[in-house]
């Protein structure tokens, strides 16, 4: 049975996830929410929300990595450190390959905060830089609990391979394929990062600004959660790390009015102020990641490079999402790779000039 906002409270009701009473209370409201997959909350007057995820399409690649999320969220009840940055796990039905968890209210992802606020506190840095760090650091015993995580499937991004697969989903992407290929420094380091990278730790796999949401708790103060877990794995941690460092530039770079007479380098003074007051949060994040990940001090400026490096590769996946059905490739998809490439060239010059992190700092 596939889920509408018609026979969802019925289905809701079936398993034993809400009571008659909560939905005779006449203050019972459902609303599609659906993006990848079929989505809805569910509104109840006196008990917390409910966020519920189905796929679409059965036995699709996205039912498997939902299974992979409703057992990640199993296995972190285990772990209160871990568990406590998730919403609260509700329920995992595998027959309708649906997952429901508690909704958190008045709750925004990142994205949708920074562009309401048009400003980049860096209290809002700090708390996504200490979830993440305590995601990392809270997970790590599981290393040696393969068979906790037998469901982890161990995958390298597939970013690494972009320009050796040839890609023609689009006129645009074959444009970004070729383009890569044309810089030495783009698949070259591509290749580098995927023969280089490291298993050391369970990460997120998707961190960017869309799957880290604030909302406010009891005391009014700010608090964050974490969530779309469906990509999971054994992996680097600095691929995380460097995906949400990959939002700020993106953001930076969505932001920027093009036209058709601009140059790139114009274009990047003419918004360079916009950069700078990003740059107190990314540093305030990094500084914030180091502390609750406890990461060793002799490790921060090597993990700092290979962080901004994968930046960099996820900037290049962006330009790829920004070009899957396009004819043509874009003048934002241009500008993505060309910061890529830049930091690709130089991480430390990037640390400082567009992250404004100073290596001292790392160190």
């Amino acid at each position: 049975m596939f889920l509408t906002a018609t026979n969802l409270v019925h289905y809701l009701i079936e398993r034993g996830t809400v009571d008659m009473n909560s939905v005779m209370n006449g203050q019972f409201v459902v609303m599609e929410a659906g993006r990848r997959n079929r989505n809805f909350k569910v509104l109840q007057s006196a008990e917390q929300g409910l966020f519920i995820k189905q796929v679409k399409v059965v036995d699709s690649v996205e039912n498997t990595t939902l299974r992979r999320e409703a057992n990640c969220y199993r296995l972190a009840q285990n772990y209160a450190a871990w568990s406590e940055l998730m919403p609260r796990f509700v329920d995992h039905d595998l027959t309708r390959q649906c997952l429901t968890v508690g909704l958190l209210d008045d709750a925004e992802n990142l994205s949708e905060h920074h562009w309401r606020l048009q400003q980049f506190p860096t209290s809002v840095g700090e708390l996504l830089g200490s979830a993440l760090g305590r995601f990392h650091q809270a997970t790590s015993e599981l290393l040696n609990d393969s068979g906790a995580t037998h469901f982890f499937p161990r995958r390298i991004p597939w970013i690494f391979a972009f320009h050796r697969d040839n890609n023609r989903v689009s006129g645009a992407v074959i444009e970004l394929g070729e383009l890569v290929r044309q810089h030495a420094e783009l698949h070259e380091s591509m290749d580098r990062l995927r023969e280089t990278w490291h298993f050391n730790s369970v990460i997120h796999g998707d961190a960017k600004w869309d799957n880290f949401v604030v909302y406010k708790g009891h005391d009014e103060s700010t608090h964050m959660k974490i969530v779309d877990w469906e990509l999971i794995d054994f992996g680097d941690c600095a691929w995380d790390v460097g995906g949400t460092l990959h939002s700020y530039l993106a953001h930076w770079i969505a932001a920027m009015p093009f036209a058709e007479t601009t140059q790139t380098e114009q274009l990047i003074s003419k918004t360079h102020s916009s950069l700078i007051q990003m740059q107190p949060a990314m540093s305030a994040y990094w500084c914030s990641y180091l502390a609750a990940s406890k990461l060793s001090h002799a490790m921060h400026q090597d993990f700092l490079i290979r962080c901004l490096e994968y930046a960099a590769a996820r900037l290049l996946q962006t330009a790829f999402e920004y070009s899957y059905y396009a004819a043509q490739i874009s003048a934002h998809a241009l500008m993505l790779v060309h910061i890529s490439r830049e930091i690709l060239k130089n991480p430390s010059l990037a640390a400082r000039e567009l992250f404004g992190i100073e290596m001292e700092i790392a160190a």
